[in-house]
Parts: C-alpha cells; structure tokens; sequence
C-alpha cells in the first residue's frame, strides 16, 4: 500500500495517489533502514546503536518503542513486526532504491537513469543517528557508483551508435 522514495529525498508515499503520508524523523528513518538494507530486520540493539546512540539505554528503549508507532497513524497500517528483540517488516515495501538495483542488476539503463533522483537518503540527518548517517553514507557511495557506471555504459552506447546529440 506505501511506496518509498529514498533517492534525492526521503518520503513515504501512498501507492494509489502517490501522496506523502511521511516525509521525515525516525521512524521513516527505521522503515529505510529495514526496506532497503536487504536483511530480514534488525534487532533492538542495532536500532539503538543506529538511531539513538546519545541517549542512555533504557531511554533510547524507550524511544525506540515510542517511534514504531506513529507510522500506523498516517498509514493506517502498521509495517512493523516486533518480537522480543526484533524488528522487522510485516510485508516488504517498495523503493526507487530496490527498483533502481534491480534495473542496474537487469542492465536496464533507461530505468535505472530515471529512477535515480539523487543522493541516497538525500540529506537526511538525525539527533544521535550518526552510525545511521555512516550506513546512508556508504550505501550512498555504492548506489552513486552503480548509478555512474549504468550513466557511462550509457553514454558509451550512444557514442558508438553515433547519436552523441543524445
């Protein structure tokens, strides 16, 4: 039911109108992170570690608790699964990030040039989410790398078909 634009921007969009139910904070931060690092969730702790590394224990507990909620509110639906030390997603959720790696993996440059509209994450930053903005930065980097490398195939295709106007 959602879509999520992680590529120049950070949003969650409703699938049908593709209207922003969400475009920032933590727990959209939470909803990337678990939609587009390709594991099947992330404990307690790790979200602790990534989110709320200056805050105390039991109070980044807390906040971790407070901020799985409000996405079901805008939504309607809750994405989140959660087990004792576990948080994963109920369905996958749709990206332009999954959609531009799986065009890349496909060789479909065309596809790939369009859905990348910046920057991973774009410029996100977070309160005490500084190994959350180390994580966006390295999958920055290798989703620039990838979107680079599709650009110059590319280019070198039209080059050779004789079509540099394009």
């Amino acid at each position: 039911p959602m879509y999520l634009l992680t590529l120049g921007t950070l949003e969650l969009l409703d699938s049908q109108g593709g209207k922003p139910i969400l475009s920032a904070g933590k727990p959209l931060a939470i909803l990337a992170y678990l939609a587009t690092s390709e594991r099947d969730g992330a404990s307690r702790e790790m979200l602790l570690d990534l989110l709320w590394d200056n805050l105390p224990p039991d109070r980044g507990r807390h906040a971790l608790r407070q901020t799985l909620h409000p996405i079901s509110r805008p939504t309607g639906y809750d994405p989140f699964v959660t087990h004792p030390n576990l948080v994963k997603l109920e369905t996958p959720i749709d990206s332009d990030r999954n959609d531009f790696v799986a065009a890349v993996r496909q060789s479909d440059s065309g596809a790939a040039m369009s859905l990348y509209q910046g920057p991973f994450l774009g410029d996100l930053a977070l309160p005490g989410g500084q190994q959350f903005e180390q994580w966006g930065l390295g999958e920055r980097t290798r989703l620039h790398h990838l979107w680079r490398g599709v650009t110059e195939a590319a280019v070198t295709d039209l080059l050779t078909a004789g079509d540099p106007a394009t």
